[in-house]
């Protein structure tokens, strides 16, 4: 029970230190699209795409 208890606190923190950077990173990342032109959208998306896929493959594992 112990150890479980830590394991999920590890997952939590885990998840705290990697996962939620990545979702500011992509925030943050769009924010500044919005005020390029020359951007290339379809670039954008793909790798949106790849953070999102990389965080809900994590979410099963875990």
């Amino acid at each position: 029970m112990v150890l479980d208890h830590i394991l999920n606190f590890d997952v939590i923190w885990f998840k705290l230190k990697f996962i939620k950077p990545l979702l500011l990173i992509t925030y943050f990342f769009d924010l500044f699209n919005s005020f390029l032109l020359n951007f290339d959208k379809n670039k954008y998306m793909i790798f949106n795409r790849k953070i999102f896929k990389i965080i809900d493959k994590s979410d099963l594992v875990w």
